[in-house]
């Protein structure tokens, strides 16, 4: 069985030399086009001048190590004219790039024009920019014909399989022939591939950071632990966090200490061997809480993810997508403003000492009191009288 599998990765292996070879030539062949054609600036004694009565085509061929690739998209887009002198004008209009910022006749290097054609692609699409529009065939070939004269920028749109994979490129229509001796009107195409290899024995994630609105939050960082059981490790980490489950004991190791969300709220892990494995958030997007729950995951099938326009993209096999919540940081309380204390009356009363207003009870009294001590007093002088007058008469 050993020998079987080692046989299989020996012809991968074999397939994948054959695929950056092929990948090689056509680096080669699409930076010939690039310096080949900006070189018509400076055109040669021996060329002939550019014929601008012809058009020209521009031929795409997609081929990975297995053969023919059909179903690649690609858009090309005019970003120049040429003249007859070997001159050039950046196109204008709804669709030109003269506010492009690109200089053709300084794009001398290889390099250069590689970076050219990727500014030059990000203006298409911060601009609006609309082009011709074709896929490859059963022959892993697309035309663009009836061309008129000029620079041209290729960009892939669609994408079948790892190794058809391509960067922007720039090419030039007519281009110089290798003997510099004439003009090529009709160019031929091998675009350089990007490969992303996975291994059958391994997986892919990708998660995706969101706010309760579903807005994507770039800029937080996630811990990838992986689990470990006993059984299959001959060392424990110290401090590692541990536990118990229907499997065994194992403890967490930490597979990649910090992930950071990208522009578009995503982290992306390839090459992930089967297992169990968490996602943890250690610092959550500015503004936002953190969230503290572990995201638990198996990889437990193969699949590969690549990157298209800084966006992680699913490639083939299976990938799971985990999406994680962030809430916004509450804000404090407002405090009620405290009441004002109630203000002193305007007039506030004034006691004088010793003195107390009668109540109701009070005045009878007093009354009674005032009329009976009269009435003792008129008594006593009538009795006083009454017993003066017997004492005269006797």
């Amino acid at each position: 069985m050993q020998t079987d599998n080692s046989d299989e990765r020996q012809r991968k292996g074999g397939d994948t030399l054959k695929v950056r070879l092929k990948i090689k030539k056509a680096c080669l062949s699409v930076f010939a086009i690039v310096l080949l054609g900006l070189s018509v600036s400076v055109p040669a004694l021996a060329m002939p001048a550019i014929d601008t009565s012809k058009v020209g085509s521009i031929t795409i061929n997609v081929e990975s190590a297995y053969g023919a690739v059909s179903g690649v998209g690609f858009s090309v887009y005019q970003v120049a004219s040429v003249t007859s002198s070997g001159s050039y004008t950046l196109t204008t209009g709804a669709n030109g790039f003269s506010g492009s910022g690109v200089v053709l006749s300084s794009l001398t290097t290889a390099s250069l024009a590689e970076q050219a054609a990727k500014t030059l692609k990000n203006y298409t699409v911060t601009n609006g920019i609309t082009g011709s529009s074709g896929t490859t065939n059963a022959s892993g070939t697309v035309a663009f014909t009836d061309l008129t004269l000029g620079y041209y920028l290729v960009v892939q749109t669609t994408i079948v399989g790892a190794d058809t994979i391509s960067d922007p490129f720039l090419v030039a229509v007519p281009m110089r022939n290798t003997a510099e001796t004439d003009w090529i009107y009709d160019v031929v195409s091998y675009p350089k591939a990007e490969i992303h290899y996975y291994f059958d024995e391994s997986g892919a994630i990708l998660l995706e950071k969101v706010d309760d609105e579903g807005t994507l939050l770039p800029g937080a960082v996630f811990r990838l632990d992986m689990k470990f059981y006993y059984s299959t490790a001959t060392r424990i980490p110290a401090g590692a966090e541990s536990g118990t489950d229907s499997t065994g004991t194992y403890y967490w190791s930490t597979y990649n200490a910090a992930l950071t969300t990208n522009a578009y709220g995503q982290i992306g892990v390839s090459n992930l061997p089967f297992g169990q494995y968490r996602f943890m958030e250690t610092t959550a997007p500015e503004g936002y809480v953190l969230d503290t729950s572990p995201y638990n995951f198996t990889i437990s099938s193969a699949g590969a993810i690549y990157v298209l326009d800084g966006r992680y993209v699913k490639q083939s096999g299976t990938v799971q997508t985990i999406v994680v919540v962030n809430s916004l940081t509450p804000s404090p309380p407002v405090e009620p403003p405290e009441s004002p204390s109630a203000p002193p009356p305007s007039n506030p009363p004034t006691n004088t000492p010793d003195f107390n207003l009668p109540q109701t009870g009070d005045s009878i009294a007093n009354a009674l009191c005032t009329y009976g001590g009269i009435v003792l007093v008129i008594c006593g002088i009538a009795v006083f009288i009454g017993t003066r007058k017997k004492k005269h008469k006797g």
